[in-house]
């Protein structure tokens, strides 16, 4: 079905993108000039730039880096489950999340968030 991604396709998608970051020159993520990374499958990037993600049938780590720096932390949910970014560098532009108790083989609504609840990016289905 058009729109629907899974678990595999996500992580594929996302280790490309992510190896695509590490490849490209420049100080820092690449794309710089506040240019928008390539689309991939129509999922809209926002402000995300790369996804470098790690899952089981219970957890998903996800590495991301944004466009801009983010003054506070973004929010990373699941359903009813969220988990608090936490930062990486001192510019605030790379976060890590830790979601945990996810139950196995259940479809969930992956979005990034701003601490304001605004979205940084499309949300995806897991």
């Amino acid at each position: 079905m058009k729109g629907r991604v899974d678990r595999r396709s996500f992580i594929k998608g996302s280790l490309g993108a992510g190896a695509s970051v590490a490849l490209t020159s420049g100080a820092g993520c690449g794309w710089g000039g506040g240019a928008k990374p390539p689309a991939s499958d129509g999922w809209d990037t926002g402000e995300v730039l790369h996804l470098l993600p790690s899952a089981n049938h219970e957890r998903i780590r996800l590495k991301a880096s944004f466009r801009e720096p983010l003054a506070e932390a973004p929010i990373l949910r699941a359903g009813d489950h969220a988990a608090s970014g936490v930062k990486r560098d001192s510019r605030g532009v790379f976060f890590s999340f830790d979601l945990r108790a996810l139950a196995p083989d259940t479809r969930y609504k992956m979005s990034i968030e701003r601490a304001d609840g605004s979205p940084l990016c499309e949300a995806w289905p897991l």
